[in-house]
């Protein structure tokens, strides 16, 4: 919640700007792109896992391990003991002789490597100078301290809050170097690859923006390599809808009324279950040619599992809300899935935040 917390704040500080060789025997089909070996085996291999097929039994062996892949059941059976691992599980061995099975469990994690802390962002952003077309991004970014979680609160009100605006983005950006987690890759419709790059305090990784990242309700699948900081890890999310603001009045600039009442804010967009919902209240100021310059000061944050559509902000939480002349609010209704993996000393998130931000005057 935190990381999406913390996407929310740097997009609003930028409204503004919104291989393959062959033996010389061998033959390539230019359909499949499968290499056929030499006339003395004809075995296959597949371009694209290196996996060589026996024309015999149809088995694939394995080009890493040596191990065989039985093209019916998906077992891999090992060359040298005989035993065939479950696709299923990868952790259970059935003894070919005694029908045995054995539980192999999970491969011990490198305890070499000191404890990181990950989060890899997918975001659809719907703002006010475009309020009809989501802007897309996935991030990554990885650290060997935890991840803050933002400005402390002033005063609370049942599932809302005030606490200090973060008018850089820092406050949830993680204390120390970042690390190296190898290359990220996202797979939400079409394939992001986020890979490493040296820099000042670590190694970055360079956002990947795209006006429709993902579909709502369908799966984001993210592996990473692992690097010399973090192991290599596996996960999925998934894609929550857009939650498009119908209350208060979306126009560009409209009126919401006074904050000595409560503000309904509602919402389309179906309801996966599992979503969290945060609404977010920010102090702006727009200038003349349009330009969003957000404001010092407490801004409000509301969070609720109950993903209903609808949600009110009590007036005695919007009282306190400090805000200028003309349009003056930015108000966000953010939903969130959101997936934890632990793997050995590393504990990575992995969430996908869809967003609705409009612009409005509260008096």
């Amino acid at each position: 919640m935190r990381q999406s917390l913390l996407l929310t704040s740097l997009f609003f500080v930028s409204l503004a700007a919104m291989t393959a060789c062959s033996a010389n025997s061998d033959s390539v089909s230019e359909d499949t792109g499968i290499t056929t070996s030499g006339t003395d085996t004809g075995s296959v291999t597949d371009p694209d896992t290196g996996g060589v097929t026996d024309p015999d039994t149809g088995g694939v062996i394995d080009p890493d391990t040596g191990g065989v892949i039985d093209p019916d059941t998906g077992g891999v059976t090992d060359p040298d003991t005989g035993g065939v691992t479950d696709p299923d599980t990868g952790g259970e061995v059935t003894d070919t002789d005694t029908g045995e099975i054995t539980d192999t469990g999970s491969p011990e994690p490198d305890a070499s490597l000191p404890p990181s802390y990950g989060s890899i962002s997918v975001l659809e952003l719907r703002i006010p100078a475009d309020n009809s077309q989501d802007n897309g991004a996935v991030a990554a970014h990885f650290a060997n301290t935890s991840w803050p979680t933002g400005p402390t609160p002033t005063e609370t009100f049942g599932d809302c809050y005030l606490a200090p605006v973060d008018t850089t983005g820092t406050a949830f950006q993680p204390s120390g170097p970042s690390l190296n987690a190898g290359t990220i890759t996202v797979q939400a419709g079409r394939q992001y690859v986020l890979a490493p790059t040296n820099a000042s305090g670590g190694v970055t990784y360079q956002p990947v923006t795209e006006r429709e990242v993902f579909s709502g309700g369908s799966t984001i699948s993210v592996t990473g390599s692992g690097g010399e900081d973090v192991p290599a890890f596996s996960g999925s999310v998934q894609a929550p809808a857009d939650p498009v603001v119908s209350s208060p009045n979306p126009s560009a600039g409209a009126d919401w009324g006074s904050r000595s009442t409560p503000l309904s804010v509602a919402w389309d967009g179906p309801n996966s279950g599992t979503a969290t919902i945060i609404i977010s209240l920010i102090p702006i100021s727009v200038g003349m040619f349009g330009s969003t310059t957000l404001l010092e000061g407490n801004g409000i944050t509301c969070i609720t599992t109950n993903d209903t559509g609808s949600f009110s902000i009590p007036s005695d939480v919007l009282s306190r809300f400090q805000v200028g002349n003309g349009i003056n609010t930015a108000l966000s209704v953010i939903r969130l899935e959101e997936v934890s993996i632990h793997d050995g000393a590393a504990e990575i998130v992995l969430n996908a935040s869809a967003l609705h931000t409009i612009a409005g005057s509260l008096n």
